[in-house]
């Protein structure tokens, strides 16, 4: 696995930040946000060659820490539930706003709950990684990126602790990857933050989901 910055990977630090802006900001639409970023995600990877980290999302498996990835990432649907009363008073108005309604936000769903763990873990926690037990500044510009998408919903002070949360995340799941020297275990508890974020907006707001 790859684990130094070459000026290339410098540059791909800023991807997501171009794809919200582009998309959210400009567009207001969702989708075109999260696909061009992962269009950058994949010209990147494949410009530097490292499709090979595709086979790591199938190997690191330890029952004990499987558990704990599996509760760290519960803690994401977790949190949400919590800061729900200073969340947005209308997320639904909002994410329709930004084109996730109907047929959308079920594509939307089941995309960002099974293809966008895949592909930012072969990203963040394989190809930018670096060899490194502290938080590093790819774990910072990582947290750093989703709580611009949080602040559309979210008061400030909340968005700082969900800074924090997240980059303690990414921070755990580059130290799995390093340890166990795989991806499998920082995907799955990944998955199941994503899908715990879907299934609190089911119950808390009424959206549609895929899985009921």
């Amino acid at each position: 696995m790859k684990h130094r910055l070459t000026t290339l990977s410098i540059a791909a630090l800023f991807v997501p930040y171009i794809a919200i802006i582009i998309g959210l900001e400009y567009y207001r639409n969702a989708w075109i946000a999260i696909l061009l970023y992962h269009a950058g995600v994949i010209l990147i990877i494949s410009i530097d060659g490292h499709w090979d980290l595709i086979a790591d999302l199938l190997h690191g498996w330890r029952l004990l820490p499987a558990v704990g990835a599996i509760l760290l990432g519960g803690l994401g649907g977790m949190v949400l539930w919590l800061i729900w009363p200073w969340m947005d008073p209308a997320p639904v108005e909002k994410l329709a706003a930004m084109g996730l309604k109907g047929g959308s936000w079920l594509g939307f769903a089941v995309y960002l709950c099974l293809v966008n763990p895949c592909l930012e873990e072969i990203y963040w926690r394989g190809h930018l990684a670096r060899e490194t037990s502290r938080p590093s500044l790819e774990d910072g510009v990582f947290a750093g990126y989703h709580v611009l998408v949080l602040a559309h919903f979210v008061a400030w002070p909340w968005v700082l602790l969900s800074f924090a949360a997240l980059m303690g995340a990414a921070w755990i799941w580059r130290r799995l990857t390093k340890v166990d020297r795989g991806l499998l275990l920082p995907l799955l508890s990944h998955v199941v933050a994503n899908t715990g974020v879907v299934v609190v907006l089911h119950v808390k707001s009424g959206m549609p989901i895929p899985f009921w």
